[in-house]
């Protein structure tokens, strides 16, 4: 059984994630009943005309996350989520898995994924499968990506995500996305990207409740080979911007150091790369000022 600080916790984490009634809180008999409510508007919305769907894709790889969550600039499949253009980067087969057993020292929103990527001479493909959350409400994400170099300097790439959402109590719903990126070197180190999650602006649920369309700005420079700094200006078209700052050094070739920040909320993060023969281990941590810590971890494999 969750505590009352996990309960409010949850209850918090609701608060930043949608708008409201008041008299949510007083509506409720007991905290059992306030749990299943809040994780009910959390997920899905549809008990509250203004609320707004989750789907806010949070099982992303250690390497995303720790350096900030910027990857719109980025190269490589563990930047899809991000911007679909960066799975171009990818030349070689790519398997990854991650965890996050207690998001927000919340185990009941432990959320894991699983990708793997092929690269073709038309191009790389990518599927990614990824579910949050318990058995009172459960989000599964299915990601098929494809992208391609047009030429040295530019990529774009293209995501399908089927989003489905079960709750307990309540059925289930079903809806699908599209995500569009590009990618481009104009200068040596240097790479812009561009992106629009739920272009198509998908819609879930009885209440037709609308996905977050996210529109992502993104820079990333290598400052040498050992070092690289990246930032990503976030807008969810719900809430205001955010700005998220990273860097990532290789003080040693088996070894990266991750760190970031961003804003809107303010946040910290920090990650570990560890390198040994095809495979690759991987930690994340992000701070919160409100809601406490999140670590996830994760393991690739490059044959």
């Amino acid at each position: 059984m969750m505590t009352t600080t996990a309960i409010d916790r949850i209850w918090i984490l609701s608060r930043h994630r949608v708008k409201y009634h008041r008299n949510i809180e007083t509506s409720f008999s007991s905290f059992k009943r306030l749990a299943r409510a809040t994780f009910f508007f959390f997920a899905l919305g549809s008990g509250a005309p203004e609320a707004e769907a989750a789907f806010e894709r949070l099982a992303q790889p250690p390497s995303c996350i720790g350096r900030g969550h910027t990857g719109c600039a980025g190269s490589g499949a563990d930047f899809t989520q991000v911007n679909p253009a960066a799975l171009a980067a990818c030349v070689r087969p790519h398997i990854a898995l991650f965890h996050s057993p207690s998001p927000f020292e919340i185990p009941a929103l432990s959320h894991s994924g699983i990708s793997a990527a092929l690269p073709f001479r038309f191009g790389t493909i990518q599927c990614t499968l990824t579910r949050s959350g318990m058995d009172l409400f459960r989000e599964h994400t299915a990601m098929l990506t494809y992208a391609v170099a047009l030429d040295p300097a530019i990529s774009i790439g293209a995501s399908y995500v089927y989003n489905t959402l079960s709750i307990e109590g309540y059925g289930s719903a079903q809806t699908s996305g599209v995500d569009l990126g590009i990618s481009a070197s104009p200068a040596s180190g240097l790479t812009l990207g561009a992106s629009v999650l739920n272009v198509n602006r998908p819609v879930i649920g009885a209440a037709s409740d609308e996905l977050p369309r996210v529109f992502i700005l993104g820079m990333s420079y290598q400052l040498s080979s050992y070092a690289c700094v990246s930032a990503d200006m976030v807008k969810d078209v719900r809430f205001p911007e955010s700005i998220h700052a990273g860097v990532e050094a290789a003080p040693l070739e088996f070894i990266s150091i991750r760190a970031g920040t961003s804003t809107e909320p303010a946040r910290i993060y920090g990650g570990l790369g560890i390198r040994a023969f095809a495979f690759e281990i991987n930690y994340a941590i992000v701070t919160h000022q409100e809601l406490g810590l999140t670590h996830t971890i994760g393991i690739s494999f490059n044959p």
